[in-house]
């Protein structure tokens, strides 16, 4: 007779089988007398070096959760965002859009450096205010994605997500990166109530500065003292050096495997992360700016401690849509603008 087993493990054990079953995709059938054995090789994500701030690392590709939001599992969705510490999501903005506001931004970067000598965009909030840039970065679908991840607050209907009104829009040049950091140490003790989105406005390579995240830092063991000490300051909201563990990729791996996974990005993409995920982005060696913005978003229903001087733009939960994944959030008006403590400076 003849049987048929899957066996995960049992490429390892035949890995330098050259024959015509072998299949790099799929697996392979090895016969042995009085059994087929299948063994199912999981693709395999490719590695590559890629340049975090002043250290070369090898990193995987991000793997893509755009099937599973149009799939409505969000279930899969939460658990991965805890498991990962973040959520890629191929193709989630229209990309016709994305590049109205890349217009939009590239013209206004000229302008101020032809006035300044160097873009700071961070500096420029009337640029993140540009009605096309605006429409990006506070479009629908992100409250309706939000709405979707908040587990926490599943039950509740009055639940719903607010964006901050100030965007960490960047124009990156040749030779600049952001380090490695957290977004906890930088918003305080409510960071655990925020997730961040970053959004690319352009089609990005690893080359041009594209996010590099740890995946491991926030849940494995060997990182507790680094979570316990750095992961409990607090550098206030300016996102300077103050905030970066390092500014070598390389410093975390000296603890531990990080895990680290990179991608080039599209427009249209947005990665969303958690407030305790360890990240940074690669290093641009290429003459071209990298334009992006890191947008913070959190519950309606979680309090913001006095840090966060800062208006807000308000969304509607689509848990009262029957299907998720034609919902839209609502947006209205911003309440009254209050001062901020401290201005938030360059990353």
């Amino acid at each position: 007779f003849f049987r048929q087993l899957s066996l995960p493990f049992f490429s390892s054990l035949v890995s330098g089988c050259c024959c015509c079953c072998c299949s790099p995709s799929s697996g392979f059938t090895f016969p042995v007398p009085g059994f087929i054995l299948t063994a199912v090789v999981p693709p395999m994500r490719q590695r590559r070096e890629v340049l975090g701030g002043n250290g070369m690392v090898q990193a995987e590709e991000m793997l893509d959760s755009a099937p599973d939001l149009a799939a409505a599992r969000f279930t899969v969705l939460r658990a991965r965002l805890a498991q990962q510490g973040y959520l890629l999501l191929r193709g989630l903005l229209g990309r016709s859009g994305v590049a109205a506001a890349r217009r939009e931004i590239l013209v206004s970067a000229e302008a101020i450096r032809k006035m300044e000598g160097m873009v700071s965009l961070l500096k420029h909030q009337e640029v993140a205010r540009l009605a096309p840039v605006r429409a990006v970065l506070e479009d629908n679908v992100l409250f309706t994605l939000l709405g979707a991840l908040a587990a926490e607050h599943a039950e509740r209907r009055d639940t719903g997500w607010a964006t901050l009104s100030y965007k960490w829009l960047r124009a990156v040049p040749w030779g600049g990166f952001t380090g490695l950091h957290t977004d906890q140490v930088n918003f305080g003790s409510t960071a655990d109530s925020l997730l961040t989105l970053w959004i690319p406005f352009g089609d990005i390579p690893r080359e041009q500065g594209t996010l590099l995240v740890s995946t491991r830092y926030h849940r494995a063991p060997e990182f507790g003292l680094i979570r316990d000490t750095y992961g409990r300051t607090s550098v206030g909201m300016d996102g300077m050096e103050s905030g970066w563990f390092s500014s070598d990729a390389r410093d975390l791996e000296k603890v531990g495997d990080c895990g680290w996974v990179c991608s080039d990005m599209a427009m249209g993409d947005v990665v969303v992360l958690r407030a305790s995920t360890m990240h940074m982005s690669t290093t641009n060696t290429t003459p071209e700016l990298r334009l992006s913005c890191d947008t913070r978003w959190h519950a309606l229903g979680q309090r913001l401690g006095p840090q966060f001087g800062l208006s807000l733009k308000r969304g509607v939960s689509p848990r009262r849509k029957r299907r998720a994944g034609s919902a839209l959030g609502e947006v209205s008006q911003p309440p009254p603008h209050r001062k901020a403590r401290r201005s938030p400076g360059e990353q």
